[in-house]
């Protein structure tokens, strides 16, 4: 294997692992978001499994507070 074939490998293995805790945080948030608040629609359940780490990240700390569905998913306010 050369050396750039190692570099293409790690990369895709890292991003692999990535996709993964997109995936595990997104099934996660969908839980606790069922539990708390019953049935997630469908445009919600799609926004959550195309959302970055970090968003769902958000979302799943304001999900444990917030009163209501839509309050999760209100824009940040600055």
């Amino acid at each position: 294997m050369t050396s750039f074939e190692k570099i293409a490998a790690a990369k895709g293995l890292e991003q692999g692992l990535e996709q993964g805790r997109q995936q595990s945080k997104a099934e996660d948030l969908q839980h606790l978001l069922q539990k708390r608040f019953g049935q997630v629609p469908a445009d919600l359940q799609e926004k959550i499994l195309t959302a970055p780490i970090d968003q769902l990240s958000l979302w799943f700390d304001r999900a444990i507070d917030v009163p209501s569905l839509a309050a999760v998913f209100q824009p940040t306010q600055h």
